[in-house]
């Protein structure tokens, strides 16, 4: 069967209402007001042979919170009476967070065969010599800051001793976690090593983002108003939006795998893979420490071109795909009536919102993005202007 592009659709109705009722004494209905709701779900994909990675798009609605049971008030009259029954009631959730799908950043590709490549440096030496010429430096300006703090009380040297936090501890204190990690890095280089050459090739995935947002609605009913007092029902809604996306790829090896007689050799490359004893971890360790990439970084992926083309370890790869999923869940945080003499509303249930969305890589090239200029973007850009205005 050819492959053909497919689309499913689904709708499920909950049936909804509220009614109101008078006691004069006698028991008068005063109508019912549906409050139910449509769900509908479809899903978008690809079927029929030969399979190869295609888009996908899938978007479920299930459930949704409700109320049950009755809320009762007495007004000028003893005899008067005012009920709401509620039946399966539908709240209303508000406005949740953004529920949009995170779209593939340009240059996706790009990172994610970087990011995956076995041939991959986790440290590089350049880095590690840089940041042992630079660690007397910083010593002695630690030092003269505990030694006279009121002389870096002001505006540049504050942002002098927060860049050299941000550049110079910070990488430091992460390049001595990475080699204190080094067995364990090596020992997950080794199985990556060996899922290659396995016959089933080497299955990665590559996280790229995951955000939580929370909001919270507010869904009132108004019972009745004599110009005495009124009554009412506030319902509080939780929203809950979680997004998350990432890319998953395949390697191939493109020649038999080396002779390695013992686990000695096996950890031998893993270790020179690991320690960017490489081409391609030079290249990398050379392009970090060169100045200024890193704020070429913050708009393109240029710098990933070595990693992704480093052939230490020979081996190709498939097609990337980029999954981007959106979870978002409403329910009833709790129920608070207001000018009630009998109250026994209870909610129950929950509405679940899912958005999953897949798209296949196209050609390998670099990507320039705007970036979010985040607080820490924000405190970098600041403290490097009060540098060049106290000049």
């Amino acid at each position: 069967m050819t492959r053909v592009a497919r689309t499913r659709n689904r709708s499920v109705t909950i049936a909804g209402s509220f009614t109101t009722w008078w006691h004069l004494p006698t028991r008068i209905s005063g109508g019912t007001v549906s409050r139910g709701k449509v769900l509908a779900s479809t899903c978008s994909d690809f079927h029929g042979r030969p399979i190869a990675d295609s888009t996908f798009t899938s978007v479920q609605a299930t459930g949704w919170p409700v109320l049950n049971g009755s809320a009762v008030s007495y007004y000028k009259y003893a005899t008067e009476k005012w009920e709401v029954v509620f039946n399966n009631t539908c709240v209303s959730i508000g406005t949740p967070p953004n529920e949009t799908p995170l779209v593939a950043p340009a240059g996706w590709f790009l990172s994610t065969v970087a990011g995956t490549n076995p041939s991959r440096p986790v440290v590089t030496i350049p880095t590690l010599v840089q940041d042992f010429i630079d660690i007397p430096k910083q010593i002695r300006d630690l030092g003269k800051l505990l030694a006279s703090p009121r002389s870096q009380a002001n505006a540049k040297g504050v942002a002098n001793q927060f860049l050299s936090w941000k550049f110079g501890w910070l990488p430091l204190f992460d390049d001595l976690h990475q080699l204190l990690d080094l067995q364990a890095s090596i020992i997950k280089r080794n199985k990556e090593l060996h899922a290659l050459y396995s016959g089933k090739g080497l299955k990665r995935r590559l996280k790229f983002d995951d955000t939580t947002e929370n909001s919270e609605g507010v869904d009132v009913y108004f019972f009745k108003n004599d110009g005495v007092k009124t009554s009412q029902m506030n319902v509080l809604v939780d929203n809950v939006v979680k997004k998350r996306s990432w890319a998953t790829i395949t390697w191939y090896p493109t020649t038999p795998p080396p002779y390695h007689p013992d686990d000695a050799k096996w950890n031998d490359l893993s270790r020179r893979l690991v320690l960017g004893f490489t081409p391609e971890g030079m290249a990398k360790g050379l392009w970090d420490v060169i100045p200024w990439t890193w704020l070429l970084g913050w708009f393109t992926n240029v710098g990933k071109y070595t990693l992704a083309y480093s052939n230490t370890v020979p081996a190709s790869h498939s097609k990337a795909c980029f999954m981007s999923e959106v979870v978002s869940t409403s329910k009833i945080k709790s129920i608070v009536p207001i000018g009630t003499t009998e109250f026994s509303v209870v909610g129950s249930g929950s509405r679940t919102y899912s958005n999953k969305t897949r798209v296949v890589s196209g050609a390998l090239t670099p990507g320039f993005n705007m970036p979010y200029l985040d607080m820490s973007r924000l405190s970098v850009l600041s403290a490097l202007a009060i540098q060049r205005i106290k000049r």
